[in-house]
Protein backbone atom coordinates (compact mmCIF):
# COMPACT_ATOMS: atom_id res chain seq x y z
CA UNK A 1 0.00 0.00 0.00
CA UNK A 2 1.56 3.32 -0.98
CA UNK A 3 2.40 5.55 2.06
CA UNK A 4 -0.35 8.20 3.69
CA UNK A 5 0.39 11.74 2.03
CA UNK A 6 1.22 14.66 4.74
CA UNK A 7 0.07 18.02 4.25
CA UNK A 8 0.94 20.91 5.78
CA UNK A 9 -2.29 23.02 7.86
CA UNK A 10 -1.21 25.83 9.78
CA UNK A 11 2.62 25.12 9.89
CA UNK A 12 1.72 21.67 11.25
CA UNK A 13 1.72 18.40 9.64
CA UNK A 14 -1.20 15.83 9.39
CA UNK A 15 -2.22 12.68 7.35
CA UNK A 16 -4.80 12.82 5.09
CA UNK A 17 -7.33 15.91 5.87
CA UNK A 18 -7.68 18.71 8.54
CA UNK A 19 -8.34 17.50 12.24
CA UNK A 20 -11.99 17.42 13.64
CA UNK A 21 -12.89 16.03 16.54
CA UNK A 22 -11.35 13.31 17.91
CA UNK A 23 -12.66 9.80 18.16
CA UNK A 24 -14.44 8.43 20.57
CA UNK A 25 -12.47 5.74 22.78
CA UNK A 26 -14.56 3.47 24.52
CA UNK A 27 -11.48 2.77 26.57
CA UNK A 28 -11.07 5.60 28.11
CA UNK A 29 -11.56 6.76 31.71
CA UNK A 30 -14.83 8.37 32.40
CA UNK A 31 -13.92 12.16 32.63
CA UNK A 32 -14.47 14.46 36.04
CA UNK A 33 -18.02 16.37 36.11
CA UNK A 34 -16.52 19.68 35.83
CA UNK A 35 -13.73 18.67 33.28
CA UNK A 36 -16.84 18.76 30.43
CA UNK A 37 -20.58 19.27 30.13
CA UNK A 38 -21.29 16.57 28.06
CA UNK A 39 -25.55 15.91 28.40
CA UNK A 40 -28.40 13.87 26.79
CA UNK A 41 -30.10 14.96 24.22
CA UNK A 42 -33.64 14.22 26.31
CA UNK A 43 -31.77 16.50 29.08
CA UNK A 44 -31.26 19.48 26.39
CA UNK A 45 -35.23 18.88 25.71
CA UNK A 46 -36.19 19.17 29.56
CA UNK A 47 -34.11 22.42 30.11
CA UNK A 48 -35.83 23.94 27.02
CA UNK A 49 -38.83 23.17 28.21
CA UNK A 50 -38.18 24.37 31.58
CA UNK A 51 -36.27 27.33 30.06
CA UNK A 52 -33.06 26.86 31.80
CA UNK A 53 -31.28 29.31 29.59
CA UNK A 54 -27.98 29.59 31.89
CA UNK A 55 -27.78 25.50 31.76
CA UNK A 56 -28.29 26.13 27.99
CA UNK A 57 -25.48 28.29 27.94
CA UNK A 58 -22.92 26.19 29.39
CA UNK A 59 -23.36 23.62 26.33
CA UNK A 60 -22.08 26.25 24.13
CA UNK A 61 -19.37 27.39 26.43
CA UNK A 62 -18.47 23.55 26.26
CA UNK A 63 -17.91 23.28 22.46
CA UNK A 64 -21.33 21.39 21.44
CA UNK A 65 -23.85 24.33 20.28
CA UNK A 66 -24.14 22.31 17.11
CA UNK A 67 -26.24 20.14 19.54
CA UNK A 68 -28.60 23.17 19.93
CA UNK A 69 -28.67 24.00 16.37
CA UNK A 70 -31.47 21.83 15.10
CA UNK A 71 -34.09 22.49 18.72
CA UNK A 72 -37.05 24.26 18.33
CA UNK A 73 -39.41 26.29 21.29
CA UNK A 74 -42.66 27.66 21.41
CA UNK A 75 -41.50 29.96 24.05
CA UNK A 76 -40.54 33.02 23.34
CA UNK A 77 -37.44 33.14 25.39
CA UNK A 78 -36.13 30.02 24.47
CA UNK A 79 -36.92 31.17 20.79
CA UNK A 80 -34.58 33.83 21.26
CA UNK A 81 -31.96 32.09 22.71
CA UNK A 82 -32.03 29.59 19.96
CA UNK A 83 -31.99 31.88 17.15
CA UNK A 84 -28.26 33.64 18.81
CA UNK A 85 -27.13 29.98 18.89
CA UNK A 86 -25.02 30.21 15.64
CA UNK A 87 -24.04 33.82 16.08
CA UNK A 88 -22.33 32.69 19.70
CA UNK A 89 -20.96 29.50 17.99
CA UNK A 90 -19.20 32.53 15.22
CA UNK A 91 -17.80 33.89 17.89
CA UNK A 92 -16.39 31.15 19.74
CA UNK A 93 -15.00 30.40 16.33
CA UNK A 94 -13.62 33.49 15.73
CA UNK A 95 -11.96 33.83 19.46
CA UNK A 96 -10.32 30.60 18.61
CA UNK A 97 -9.29 31.36 15.23
CA UNK A 98 -7.60 34.77 16.68
CA UNK A 99 -5.60 32.39 19.56
CA UNK A 100 -4.23 30.29 16.72
CA UNK A 101 -3.32 32.92 14.15
CA UNK A 102 -1.63 34.63 17.77
CA UNK A 103 -3.50 37.87 17.22
CA UNK A 104 -3.61 39.51 20.72
CA UNK A 105 -5.29 42.83 19.56
CA UNK A 106 -7.89 40.71 17.86
CA UNK A 107 -8.68 39.05 20.70
CA UNK A 108 -9.21 41.28 22.91
CA UNK A 109 -11.29 42.84 20.74
CA UNK A 110 -13.52 40.31 20.63
CA UNK A 111 -13.65 39.99 24.37
CA UNK A 112 -15.11 43.68 24.76
CA UNK A 113 -18.45 44.04 26.03
CA UNK A 114 -21.57 43.38 25.20
CA UNK A 115 -19.82 40.04 24.75
CA UNK A 116 -20.16 38.24 28.12
CA UNK A 117 -16.80 37.82 29.69
CA UNK A 118 -17.56 33.75 30.05
CA UNK A 119 -17.11 33.52 26.54
CA UNK A 120 -13.38 33.47 27.58
CA UNK A 121 -14.31 29.89 29.03
CA UNK A 122 -15.18 28.21 25.10
CA UNK A 123 -13.86 25.16 24.48
CA UNK A 124 -13.94 23.19 20.91
CA UNK A 125 -15.04 19.84 20.32
CA UNK A 126 -12.20 18.36 21.83
CA UNK A 127 -11.95 19.75 25.45
CA UNK A 128 -9.40 22.12 24.46
CA UNK A 129 -9.81 25.96 25.68
CA UNK A 130 -7.91 29.28 24.41
CA UNK A 131 -5.32 28.61 26.90
CA UNK A 132 -4.54 24.77 26.01
CA UNK A 133 -3.97 26.69 22.24
CA UNK A 134 -2.61 29.39 23.26
CA UNK A 135 0.06 27.15 25.67
CA UNK A 136 0.40 24.51 22.61
CA UNK A 137 1.30 26.94 20.31
CA UNK A 138 3.99 29.00 21.86
CA UNK A 139 1.90 32.30 21.93
CA UNK A 140 3.65 33.56 24.78
CA UNK A 141 1.87 37.38 24.98
CA UNK A 142 -1.63 35.79 24.23
CA UNK A 143 -1.27 32.73 26.98
CA UNK A 144 -0.35 35.45 29.21
CA UNK A 145 -3.15 38.01 28.38
CA UNK A 146 -5.54 35.14 28.87
CA UNK A 147 -3.80 34.00 31.99
CA UNK A 148 -4.39 37.21 33.37
CA UNK A 149 -8.32 37.51 32.62
CA UNK A 150 -8.78 33.93 33.30
CA UNK A 151 -6.18 32.11 36.03
CA UNK A 152 -8.67 28.87 36.28
CA UNK A 153 -8.22 28.04 32.60
CA UNK A 154 -4.71 27.39 32.94
CA UNK A 155 -5.87 24.38 35.11
CA UNK A 156 -8.49 22.75 33.33
CA UNK A 157 -8.50 19.77 31.06
CA UNK A 158 -9.35 18.40 28.06
CA UNK A 159 -11.11 15.55 27.10
CA UNK A 160 -7.99 13.44 27.49
CA UNK A 161 -7.51 15.27 30.54
CA UNK A 162 -4.71 17.29 28.90
CA UNK A 163 -3.70 20.14 30.85
CA UNK A 164 -2.13 23.29 29.24
CA UNK A 165 0.75 22.21 30.67
CA UNK A 166 1.00 19.06 29.05
CA UNK A 167 0.72 20.67 25.60
CA UNK A 168 3.02 23.23 26.37
CA UNK A 169 5.20 20.25 27.19
CA UNK A 170 4.94 18.70 23.55
CA UNK A 171 6.07 21.93 21.93
CA UNK A 172 10.01 22.81 20.88
CA UNK A 173 11.29 26.33 22.24
CA UNK A 174 8.22 26.83 24.44
CA UNK A 175 10.35 27.48 27.94
CA UNK A 176 8.80 30.96 27.75
CA UNK A 177 4.98 29.56 27.73
CA UNK A 178 5.83 26.27 30.03
CA UNK A 179 7.50 28.62 32.83
CA UNK A 180 4.20 30.70 32.83
CA UNK A 181 1.91 28.13 33.33
CA UNK A 182 4.23 26.69 35.83
CA UNK A 183 4.45 30.25 37.64
CA UNK A 184 0.40 30.62 37.49
CA UNK A 185 0.61 27.10 39.82
CA UNK A 186 -0.11 24.66 36.83
CA UNK A 187 1.07 20.90 38.52
CA UNK A 188 4.17 19.65 36.77
CA UNK A 189 3.00 15.69 37.79
CA UNK A 190 -0.43 15.90 36.73
CA UNK A 191 -1.67 12.97 34.65
CA UNK A 192 -3.91 12.48 31.49
CA UNK A 193 -5.67 9.54 31.19
CA UNK A 194 -2.48 8.01 29.62
CA UNK A 195 -1.49 8.78 33.02
CA UNK A 196 1.63 10.27 31.47
CA UNK A 197 2.94 14.21 32.96
CA UNK A 198 3.77 17.10 31.07
CA UNK A 199 7.23 16.44 31.22
CA UNK A 200 7.07 12.74 29.55
CA UNK A 201 5.76 14.46 26.21
CA UNK A 202 8.36 17.34 26.58
CA UNK A 203 10.94 13.73 25.82
CA UNK A 204 8.00 12.50 23.27
CA UNK A 205 6.02 15.35 22.09
CA UNK A 206 5.25 12.41 18.77
CA UNK A 207 2.71 11.01 21.26
CA UNK A 208 0.36 13.97 21.27
CA UNK A 209 -1.63 14.90 18.00
CA UNK A 210 -0.63 18.69 18.07
CA UNK A 211 -2.46 19.46 14.91
CA UNK A 212 -5.56 19.46 17.50
CA UNK A 213 -4.24 22.92 18.80
CA UNK A 214 -4.95 24.40 15.61
CA UNK A 215 -8.68 22.93 14.91
CA UNK A 216 -11.12 25.96 14.64
CA UNK A 217 -14.74 24.94 16.03
CA UNK A 218 -17.49 24.89 13.34
CA UNK A 219 -20.20 27.20 13.01
CA UNK A 220 -23.21 27.64 11.04
CA UNK A 221 -23.07 30.35 8.32
CA UNK A 222 -24.80 33.69 9.46
CA UNK A 223 -25.12 37.29 7.50
CA UNK A 224 -21.95 39.57 8.22
CA UNK A 225 -23.97 42.51 8.82
CA UNK A 226 -25.87 40.53 11.29
CA UNK A 227 -25.67 41.95 15.28
CA UNK A 228 -25.09 38.85 18.02
CA UNK A 229 -28.11 38.94 20.61
CA UNK A 230 -26.26 38.37 23.70
CA UNK A 231 -28.94 39.23 26.14
CA UNK A 232 -30.72 36.05 24.88
CA UNK A 233 -28.00 34.34 26.93
CA UNK A 234 -29.24 36.10 29.98
CA UNK A 235 -30.80 33.77 32.65
CA UNK A 236 -33.28 36.32 34.13
CA UNK A 237 -33.16 34.59 37.52
CA UNK A 238 -29.68 34.76 37.82
CA UNK A 239 -28.89 37.66 36.66
CA UNK A 240 -26.05 36.92 34.50
CA UNK A 241 -25.54 36.68 31.01
CA UNK A 242 -24.72 32.65 30.56
CA UNK A 243 -25.03 32.11 34.20
CA UNK A 244 -24.72 28.44 34.55
CA UNK A 245 -28.25 28.31 36.81
CA UNK A 246 -27.78 26.09 39.73
CA UNK A 247 -24.34 26.30 38.91
CA UNK A 248 -22.56 29.81 39.54
CA UNK A 249 -19.23 28.91 37.92
CA UNK A 250 -19.73 30.84 34.76
CA UNK A 251 -21.14 34.08 36.40
CA UNK A 252 -18.27 34.14 39.36
CA UNK A 253 -15.61 33.55 35.97
CA UNK A 254 -18.04 36.46 34.24
CA UNK A 255 -17.49 39.26 36.99
CA UNK A 256 -14.21 38.40 37.50
CA UNK A 257 -13.05 38.43 33.80
CA UNK A 258 -14.92 41.34 33.32
CA UNK A 259 -12.52 43.18 35.75
CA UNK A 260 -9.78 41.60 34.98
CA UNK A 261 -10.46 42.25 31.14
CA UNK A 262 -10.73 46.11 32.01
CA UNK A 263 -7.72 46.80 33.57
CA UNK A 264 -5.80 44.74 31.23
CA UNK A 265 -7.03 46.47 28.52
CA UNK A 266 -6.91 50.05 29.87
CA UNK A 267 -3.28 49.89 32.09
CA UNK A 268 -1.45 47.23 29.73
CA UNK A 269 0.77 44.44 31.64
CA UNK A 270 4.32 44.09 31.26
CA UNK A 271 5.23 41.53 29.27
CA UNK A 272 7.26 38.72 30.45
CA UNK A 273 8.96 38.13 27.49
CA UNK A 274 12.33 40.86 28.89
CA UNK A 275 12.38 38.64 31.62
CA UNK A 276 12.39 35.04 30.23
CA UNK A 277 14.21 35.53 27.04
CA UNK A 278 17.44 33.84 28.48
CA UNK A 279 15.42 31.02 29.72
CA UNK A 280 16.35 27.82 28.41
CA UNK A 281 15.42 26.00 25.58
CA UNK A 282 12.32 23.60 26.31
CA UNK A 283 13.25 20.07 25.10
CA UNK A 284 11.32 19.43 23.17
CA UNK A 285 -6.40 13.24 20.91
CA UNK A 286 -7.71 10.22 20.94
CA UNK A 287 -10.64 11.29 23.42
CA UNK A 288 -13.96 9.88 25.05
CA UNK A 289 -17.30 11.55 24.18
CA UNK A 290 -19.45 9.94 27.20
CA UNK A 291 -22.73 11.04 27.45
CA UNK A 292 -23.48 11.95 31.63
Amino acid sequence: MPPKRRRRFHGLYYHSSPPKVMPMNQNGRKRRDNDDFSVKLSTIRIWMHEKEIGKLTRILWAGQGHRLCQQASNNGRVKRFLAAVPHVMNAIKDLHQAVIDNNLETLQVQLEPPVPAALVTCKDGNGLNVIHKAAGLGHTKILEYLIGIWPEGAHEIDITGKTPLHWAASAKNNMRCYTLLTQAGCDEEALDYKMKTPSYYRHKPHEIERAFLVYVPEAPRVSPDSVTDWEALNDGENGGAGAGGDHSTSQEIGKKAISKIASTQQNGRKSLDDSLENTSELDTIEGMWREM
